[in-house]
């Protein structure tokens, strides 16, 4: 039997369902919970999953949280829920003490579906989404470090980080550089 059920807190504090469900007198029970509430959990094999379908954005998280086979007891089971997504977020610094840059582009390729279960193991789908994560030219002053405010969340899969900026010495520009993933962290990539 498994309930697909919002759980709305009550004035103690406690997450309950809109309606009393009771244990098998003899038998073990499965919990399983996400959030957001819009995703759903779905079985896949006999196993609940979550399937993710990233927006492109990329602003929220999801986290789900399970207790496996519980025996009856007299208590509230308690449930932890651990983070399934990676996290981005980029802090730009001007390295050289003489230049000045303009960010030029900031974007990021990863997958864009895939299907989560509740020990945390994904199964991406072979599509992919490519995110950027600026709308417009960012200028970083000299010796400035410069952190981008918003955070991305994605599928644990990141394929290419791509970067793009130009430098200028006494306002004339000297140079222009695109960088991807592998070598963006190497010193020559640092902006």
């Amino acid at each position: 039997v498994f309930f697909n059920e919002k759980a709305i807190k009550d004035e103690d504090g406690i997450y309950r369902t809109s309606t009393d469900y009771y244990y098998p007198m003899e038998d073990v029970i499965s919990f399983y919970a996400v959030y957001p509430l819009e995703r759903q959990i779905v079985f896949i094999d006999g196993s609940p999953c979550v399937q993710y379908d990233s927006p492109l954005g990329f602003d929220e998280d999801l986290v789900l949280a399970s207790r496996k086979n519980v025996a009856m007891k007299p208590s509230v089971v308690g449930l932890t829920f651990k983070h399934m997504l990676s996290q981005i977020k980029f802090t730009v610094i001007g390295s050289d003490t003489n230049a000045d840059y303009i960010l030029k582009s900031l974007t990021v390729l990863c997958k864009k579906k895939g299907t989560c279960n509740f020990d945390g193991v994904w199964t991406p789908d072979a599509e992919t989404a490519e995110m950027s994560l600026i709308s417009s030219e960012i200028a970083v002053p000299t010796n400035t470090k410069l952190s981008l405010e918003e955070s991305y969340f994605c599928i644990p899969t990141v394929i290419q980080v791509r970067c793009e900026w130009e430098t200028f010495l006494n306002g004339v520009k000297t140079a222009t550089y695109s960088r991807s993933t592998p070598d963006l962290n190497s010193a020559d990539a640092i902006v």
